[in-house]
């Protein structure tokens, strides 16, 4: 599995960030003060030795002690710092991180939502940040740290015996490509790993979202057995990772013994031939440890790098700025006129069937145009593109003699709100999803939205009235009762150009007619453009526009 280079250098590109980096380098200066105490232990062990019990000086031998044990109550100290530290640390880059990526998806084009899956989604804002953030709040600091350990250690072994010293590093090399490959299978099974679980994520979010369509085909066993067969990938993906890193790990646990022994034969054989003292054993002893401990973890944090790097990989264009598309940056000069002018337009969804070929329509300003053609012709779609929900790949959408790439997504959020046939609305109040893309309305503000949309009817009978939840995807409600929502959530921002996408699908015709009477007598000012094919909406209109027909 190869890993997009651009991502290895994700991580230290956050950890370069002027707001972290003080915080990095002041937790890794600590904790390279708590790793040279370390170093220092065994050698007070040797002076012990040496210089205190062998030459029977008791003074010495009191004051060494009490050294070493204030170098290691000073070490535990500054491990225990460093811990809190880099906890902190790691908390803040997990917000941090969390919420850009949340931010930057919703300023991704439609079109990127359309190609992932919820489970997708979820997977990158939850696991994939977790391994990143890991990565820079903890791997990164240890991988540095824990070399230069090795390092150290081992430059510490040299000066007290050379033939030790390079005893050690002749056996260096075979850890390494013990390792390689085990580290290669590993990075492949993490790829699926992640693959896999994403698929779980999106089934049982699919699965929740379906429950009417298993219910009413009777179709809960096929269900359990699609979702078994995930669960069964994984085991056994699970299984072959535990394998593989067990395996991984056997080798460079191995090794340092074989190391060992061959080091204590030949310090041994030194010392009994006069060569070397007591106390250069010891300090061999203690420093070996630190050695293969250090090793150890060095290749841990080596293996706990390439999840995070596929994961870096992954939710490198929800990272990076330039990847970022949807046109957050742009003018916020107020729209002055709604009307709308397209000018030879193109669009197909990913070079697929083609949508507009050379489209060019006029929408009069403060007018009710009408939308009409037969289904597939592309009326949502003409919606879509003038919320600016997608790229276009051709022509230009002008409103108010601007063209829309000009203008920032939260101006025309604010200017332009559409209706779409399927409401969405929050497990939340009534009051709140008539809010919420204003949510410091006034009670009063919200029950005139209701009253406009003629949603006030089946509120006032509801349980709790404006203070009722409605249930996941509105459940309690109608197909009707939803749509008188979904227009009062949009009339409460009182928008200069209304869309309505089939939005008056689930209620009769002639209510359809009065709630469009309403509105442009209510607001003369608004431009409406409504997409249906019925017939109630081919009244009172200002002009139409026939898809399929250009």
């Amino acid at each position: 599995m190869k890993i997009n280079k651009k991502s290895l250098f994700l991580p230290f590109q956050i950890v370069l960030k002027r707001r972290y980096l003080k915080s990095w380098v002041i937790t890794t200066f600590l904790a390279l003060t708590a790793m040279a105490a370390g170093l220092i232990i065994p050698y007070l062990v040797k002076l012990t030795v040496d210089d205190g019990i062998t030459k029977k000086n008791l003074t010495l031998f009191l004051l060494l002690c009490l050294g070493a044990g204030a170098v290691i109550i000073a070490k535990y100290i500054l491990d225990t710092f460093v811990l809190l530290r880099r906890s902190a640390f790691t908390a803040k880059i997990r917000f941090d991180l969390n919420r850009r990526i949340f931010r930057n998806m919703y300023a991704m084009p439609q079109g990127w939502f359309a190609k992932k899956s919820a489970g997708e989604a979820i997977y990158a804002v939850d696991n994939d940040s977790a391994a990143v953030v890991n990565i820079v709040g903890g791997t990164l600091n240890g991988v540095l740290i824990e070399a230069v350990s090795v390092v150290a250690t081992l430059a510490i072994i040299l000066s007290l015996n050379i033939k030790i010293g390079l005893i050690i590093i002749l056996f260096m090399p075979m850890i390494y490509f013990l390792s390689r490959h085990r580290f290669k299978r590993l990075g492949e099974i993490y790829k699926d790993m992640a693959g896999n679980t994403e698929s779980i994520l999106n089934f049982l979010e699919e699965s929740f979202w379906r429950s009417y369509l298993i219910k009413i085909f009777n179709a809960a066993s096929n269900a359990v057995r699609r979702y078994s067969r995930l669960l069964v990938k994984d085991t056994r993906l699970t299984m072959k990772r535990e394998c593989q890193e067990a395996w991984s790990s056997a080798g460079p646990a191995v090794l340092p013994m074989v190391v060992t022994g061959v080091i204590y034969i030949v310090s041994g054989y030194q010392a009994i031939t006069g060569h070397l003292s007591l106390g250069t054993i010891a300090a061999i002893g203690g420093y070996i440890y630190q050695f293969i401990t250090s090793s150890s973890q060095l290749l841990f944090n080596w293996q706990e790098l390439q999840p995070g790097l596929i994961s870096a990989g992954r939710l490198a264009p929800l990272l990076t700025p330039d990847k970022v598309k949807g046109g957050v940056i742009g003018e916020n000069t107020p729209i002055v006129s709604g009307d709308i002018k397209i000018r030879g337009l193109n669009f197909s969804y990913d070079g697929g069937r083609v949508i507009f070929n050379n489209l060019n329509l006029d929408v009069q300003a403060e007018g009710y145009t009408v939308i009409t053609g037969p289904s597939g012709c592309g009326k949502t779609t003409l919606l879509n593109l003038i919320m600016r929900l997608y790229e276009i790949e051709k022509g230009e959408i002008l409103i108010g003699g601007k063209n829309i790439n000009s203008s920032s997504l939260s101006l025309l959020g604010k200017e332009l709100i559409i209706c779409p046939q399927e409401p969405m609305l929050w497990n939340a109040t009534v009051a709140e999803n008539i809010a919420y893309p204003e949510p410091h309305s006034s009670d009063d503000q919200i029950k005139i939205a209701a009253a406009l949309s003629g949603a006030d009817q089946f509120i006032l009978h509801l349980e709790k009235g404006y203070e009722t939840m409605i249930g996941e995807n509105a459940t309690r409600l109608s197909q009707g009762q939803k749509q008188r929502l979904s227009l009062a959530r949009a009339l409460i921002k009182q928008p200069k150009i209304l869309l309505l996408d089939e939005a008056f699908s689930g209620l009769p015709e002639e209510e359809e007619a009065r709630i469009i009477t309403s509105l442009r007598t209510q607001f003369p000012k608004m431009t409406i453009v409504s997409a249906t094919h019925r017939l109630a909406g081919l009244k009172n209109y200002s002009g139409i526009i026939k898809l399929g027909e250009q």
